[in-house]
């Protein structure tokens, strides 16, 4: 039986290839349209912000309220307008990181800590 795989080993080589690259294009095909690729809402210097960042964000922001106001009615906070201020402030974060290394804007550790520091409710 090896012998005649050896001398039909071109025919095997088209034979696996012709089995092999089909499901590789299957599950590449499976993994772009059929695993719910998270929408685009915003882009930002061509990187784009999908719907489950702003998701992921929203609800950070949301369980960082909760938080800090433990009465705070949920309501408020999964209404659209809540919803659209998660997604501007995810916008401007990412302006202002585009702006910073665009201007190659950096800071030592120690100029940092200093300035930390120097907020009364941070230094304690």
């Amino acid at each position: 039986m090896l012998e005649s795989i050896r001398k039909h080993s071109k025919f095997v080589m088209i034979l696996l290839f012709l089995l092999i690259i089909p499901s590789f294009v299957l599950v590449g095909i499976d993994s772009n349209y059929f695993s719910g690729a998270s929408p685009v809402v915003a882009r930002v210097d061509g990187k784009d912000i999908t719907q489950n960042d702003w998701d992921n964000a929203h609800r950070m922001e949301s369980d960082r309220l909760r938080a800090e106001q433990p009465n705070l009615d949920a309501k408020l906070l999964d209404t659209p307008q809540a919803r659209y201020v998660t997604l501007e402030r995810l916008v401007r974060d990412r302006v202002f990181q585009v702006a910073a290394q665009k201007l190659h804007l950096v800071t030592s550790d120690a100029t940092l800590a200093r300035a930390l520091q120097d907020i009364p409710a941070i230094a304690g």
